[in-house]
């Protein structure tokens, strides 16, 4: 039978990576994709949307290898590591985020927007005080789905606790237990294995709810 103990501290480096990773690339995201949506010049959105389709692409060893040189070039170690690892982690999650609240806000009304404008609002005014509030559901689902993919993210944390000296296989998160006990036979492993199923579908169905939260 899994270890309670150790299982606290799997799940609570998971929701500290993930946090720090919301924290660089999440709110870095919606505002990316507010001003892309709304504020950018008007040949900006498509070569933008290429761009972040293209960064979503980019597979996570990658994304954990730049993670891993950063560390190895500043010389971080064990003090810095978690800062690198959230600033990886962040960046990783964020064109997905991006995309994602670039479609909730295609999909508010133009009527909202022409509204705004015709009371003598400004695009910046439009953009925060109108459109926003009323993309707020598939906002928030963008960014419940970038906690899915930050949390449920071994191989890029495993890179990473790796270069600080730390070793793959001792980063303490629920996927990284997970990566190291693979083959399901040991009691850690299962928990993980069942703990991320039951985050996943969680963090799914809530992606899914708030994405049909309509306007104020």
């Amino acid at each position: 039978m899994a270890d309670p103990s150790a299982l606290l501290t799997l799940a609570l480096g998971t929701v500290r990576t993930t946090a720090g990773a919301l924290a660089l690339g999440g709110v870095a995201s919606l505002c990316a994709a507010v001003w892309v949506s709304e504020l950018a010049p008007p040949w900006v959105p498509a070569h933008a949307r290429r761009l972040f389709e293209g960064a979503a692409a980019v597979p996570a060893v990658v994304w954990g290898h730049a993670g891993l040189v950063i560390v190895w070039r500043t010389g971080a170690g064990d003090g810095g590591a978690p800062l690198v690892l959230a600033l990886t982690l962040g960046t990783m999650i964020a064109p997905t985020v991006t995309l994602l609240a670039l479609q909730a806000l295609a999909r508010v009304p133009s009527d909202v927007r022409e509204a705004s404008l015709a009371l003598g609002a400004s695009r910046w005014q439009t953009a925060w005080r109108a459109v926003v509030p009323w993309a707020r559901g598939g906002l928030l689902g963008a960014v419940v789905t970038g906690v899915a993919r930050a949390s449920g993210e071994a191989l890029a944390v495993a890179l990473v606790a790796a270069s600080a000296g730390r070793g793959g296989c001792h980063a303490p998160t629920l996927a990284t237990s997970l990566l190291c006990d693979g083959d399901l036979t040991r009691a850690r492993g299962r928990t993980a294995a069942l703990a991320l199923l039951a985050l996943a579908g969680l963090l799914a169905l809530l992606a899914r709810r708030l994405d049909r939260v309509g306007a104020p």
